[in-house]
């Protein structure tokens, strides 16, 4: 039960990283082709 509960916590927090990753890397695309272009 225990066991279940951390890795549902940890799937969590996994799946909060790579949202707040990709809101990153769309950020510094977004500026780096406002720079170019």
């Amino acid at each position: 039960m225990k066991r279940l509960l951390f890795f549902i916590v940890v799937l969590v927090l996994i799946t909060i990283l790579q949202y707040i990753i990709v809101l990153i890397w769309q950020h510094t695309i977004t500026s780096l082709l406002a720079r170019f272009l």
